[in-house]
């Protein structure tokens, strides 16, 4: 087994809560031209080179190459470049590309200096049972836990959680400490802009969002701002998400992360985001990830809904929906026999 049963217990703690060098020739985000869209290809193993020959010689461009750990790849191809591919019987699967939502709910909150203190979340399923120096060991956010993590609790501490999202805030004051910084490694870990530099600085509506989700796993016990689930785990991003509802999270970039995760070996892969559509080739990325032991953790989302959203749907992964102050589904939740 990859983990010993006491790291497995510290996995399963952050997942109650949350939800290669050269693996990028081209950023997600590159113009196509006219009437050239992308295509997720699966191909037998074996066929990579006379298939990614092919796709040259139809005048395509191999985007991603998820080989490291899957046999397949994403491909900018034309019309005739796609036929081409279909007809040679290289490949096993080919999709078009398609871009998943961000599960997000905007929203306001003033700027206020205050003390550092457990989050509703956090205290509402019990975590800080587990590390804090004045357990909650009544109902849940009965205000009785303390702040603060005791000597030799379990924290999460040497659990590493791979983050899809729209990329990290390597600065943040309460979350820093906790965030491996991979800027400058020459390995991609930006999906999007095909770079090292998965920041969270896209200034759109949502701008922030990977970086509230990976303080809700792993902020750090710092007397500042809050304390996340697994307060001594670390987080690696990987940037797969724009922050916006527009133009989301192509699926391609989220194989890319996907791969690139399971290369970096983390115990944990965190994605908030979702559609209801399922592929082949992210299935099998989504296995690869299991098979390694990795803990797969998505969000049902967010549109009061019983349709299935994936990743959440693979049934190797943990779909984690919301709950209101009754311990009652949200009213925004999905829900559904696929979801926890």
């Amino acid at each position: 087994m990859k983990t010993s049963c006491l790291k497995f217990s510290r996995i399963v703690l952050i997942s109650v809560i949350v939800g290669v060098f050269g693996l990028v020739s081209l950023p997600a985000s590159a113009a196509k031209p006219s009437g050239v869209k992308r295509y997720l290809i699966q191909y037998q193993h074996g066929n990579a080179d006379a298939l990614k020959a092919l796709i040259a010689a139809n005048g395509g461009k191999v985007v991603f190459d998820y080989s490291a750990v899957i046999d397949g790849l994403a491909a900018d191809l034309s019309a005739a470049g796609r036929s081409a591919v279909r007809r040679s019987g290289l490949a096993t699967t080919i999709e078009e590309d398609a871009v998943r939502k961000l599960h997000a709910l905007p929203a306001s909150f003033p700027i206020l200096p205050f003390d550092e203190f457990v989050p509703w979340g956090v205290d509402r399923v019990q975590a800080d049972i587990v590390w804090s120096t004045g357990p909650n060991f009544g109902p849940a956010d009965d205000g009785v836990a303390t702040p603060a993590v005791a000597g030799g609790a379990v924290t999460g501490s040497g659990v590493i959680v791979g983050v899809l999202d729209t990329g990290i805030d390597f600065d943040h004051p309460d979350l820093a400490d906790n965030v491996i910084d991979v800027r400058g490694s020459g390995v991609v870990r930006d999906f999007l802009f095909g770079d090292d530099d998965p920041s969270d600085d896209d200034p759109a509506l949502i701008q922030g969002h990977g970086t509230s989700g990976a303080s809700v796993i792993a902020a750090v016990d710092n007397a500042i701002g809050v304390i996340g689930v697994a307060p001594q785990a670390k987080i690696l991003p990987y940037r797969v998400c724009f922050a916006d509802f527009e133009n989301g999270c192509p699926v391609s970039a989220i194989i890319g992360g996907l791969v690139q995760a399971v290369v970096d070996g983390v115990d944990v892969i965190n994605m908030s985001f979702g559609g209801s559509a399922a592929f082949n080739l992210e299935a099998s990325a989504i296995q690869a990830a299991n098979a390694a032991g990795i803990v797969l953790v998505a969000s049902a989302g967010n549109d009061a809904s019983q349709v299935i959203q994936f990743p959440a749907g693979y049934g190797t992964v943990l779909a984690v929906g919301a709950t209101d102050v009754g311990d009652q589904r949200a009213s925004f939740s999905n829900v559904g026999g696929w979801s926890t």
